[in-house]
């Protein structure tokens, strides 16, 4: 009898032990949710068999060995990469490249060609970028345009908000090119950090590491240290704004 009475009361006692190894938490709030999560599911998994004695058991260690588990073996994990980040160009040298494969193949950039599609570039920064405080944007070494506010695509609630500069590239400039090889730089003139927009997006048309940076002694990826890629696209537009795709 007294055996009996033990097996019936050890599964209450495992779950009660389960429930504070739960409560094992950093954050107030997080040992609260936890405590609550695992009451539901252990009282609720021994009500659900109590006509099954060898299943309560079985219910009754599983829940145990979980919560046990949750609490002390877990660890700790990094946080995500941010969705945004920046690279500031603080001085001169300094300079910011991505490379794009031009998919000549596409259907999509077969179609913007023989519809007149015009080509653009859009580069991601921070702030109202205006002679001389701006940037360069150049293709294979040589400069394209320097960023303007006349170029700046889509709402800009703040003067140091993030957002895109779209610039016009000459088809020329793409002619017999498989590779674009697009460069950021400060404008000769320029006398404060100006910052480059990037993304974790890991897919750009090339390498993972198709986005470089410069610093005036070695080039270095930003997939090394922010799992990421410059924002630099390039987007074939008809003129009334149609987008037949974009290539990053």
């Amino acid at each position: 009898m007294r055996l009996h009475a033990t097996r019936g009361r050890w599964p209450w006692g495992a779950i009660a032990v389960g429930v504070l190894a739960t409560c094992v938490a950093t954050d107030a709030r997080i040992a609260a949710a936890r405590a609550f999560m695992g009451i539901a599911v252990g009282v609720g998994a021994l009500l659900a068999t109590t006509a099954m004695p060898r299943a309560r058991e079985w219910a009754a260690g599983a829940f145990l060995v979980g919560s046990l588990g949750l609490a002390f073996g877990s660890g700790t994990f990094a946080d995500p990469p941010s969705t945004l980040w920046g690279e500031v160009l603080d001085r001169h040298g300094m300079r910011i490249r991505h490379e794009i494969a031009l998919p000549r193949t596409d259907r999509r950039w077969r179609t913007a060609t023989a519809s007149g599609a015009s080509p653009f570039l859009y580069v991601c920064a921070r702030g109202r970028l205006e002679a001389p405080d701006t940037l360069d944007v150049s293709i294979a070494g040589v400069i394209l345009a320097p960023l303007d506010p006349s170029m700046m695509f889509g709402p800009r609630p703040q003067p140091e908000s993030v957002g895109f500069y779209r610039v016009p590239v000459p088809w020329d400039r793409l002619d017999g090119r498989e590779l674009l090889s697009v460069e950021l730089a400060q404008h000769s003139g320029t006398n404060r950090p100006l910052e480059v927009c990037g993304t974790f997006t890991g897919k750009p048309t090339l390498r993972v590491n198709a986005s470089q940076l410069y610093d005036g002694t070695r080039w270095s990826s930003p997939w090394e240290t922010r799992r990421g890629r410059y924002q630099i696209e390039l987007r074939l537009e008809a003129n009334d704004g149609h987008v037949f795709g974009a290539w990053y």
